[in-house]
């Protein structure tokens, strides 16, 4: 998988595949978990799902979660019913950690119904916003707190 574009950035590790057609990588000294996916069929999101869970289970309780779920690589994304309800599922583990999750994703029409699902996913811990460019996704994430 090519590295995104991070030079500005402190990429704590490179790209490293987690489950099939998906890649997770850490910034800014394992403050930011960026997950990619290059596929939507039901085998990669099931394995975005199960390295998510493992993130979310062993993340410390004293750290806001910032992460990024990047679908941008994704040929025919689609807002399945599948992948709203996996997502849903992600969205609730671990209410009480604070902290942002940004979704980076192309411009397209699917992008607008994502954009209006996160705004009726209202969670006051973990603010949710979409990007067109990993590199807002990850200023907005790095400037959590501040």
């Amino acid at each position: 998988m090519q590295r995104p574009d991070t030079d500005r950035f402190d990429l704590t590790t490179a790209m490293e595949p987690v489950a099939p057609r998906v890649s997770r990588c850490w910034l800014d000294g394992g403050k930011i978990v960026w997950f990619s996916l290059e596929a939507i069929d039901r085998e990669v999101i099931d394995g975005w799902v199960t390295a998510v869970e493992e993130v979310f289970k062993n993340w410390p309780a004293d750290q806001p979660f910032l992460t990024i779920q990047d679908f941008s690589k994704c040929e025919g994304l689609a807002l399945t019913s599948y992948i709203r309800n996996k997502g849903e599922h992600l969205a609730s583990l671990r209410p009480e950690l604070p902290g942002r999750n940004a979704l980076v994703l192309r411009r397209s029409v699917v992008a607008q119904a994502v954009k209006m699902l996160l705004i009726q996913m209202n969670d006051k811990r973990r603010e949710r916003r979409m990007f067109f460019s990993a590199q807002e996704a990850i200023e907005w994430l790095q400037a959590y707190g501040r």
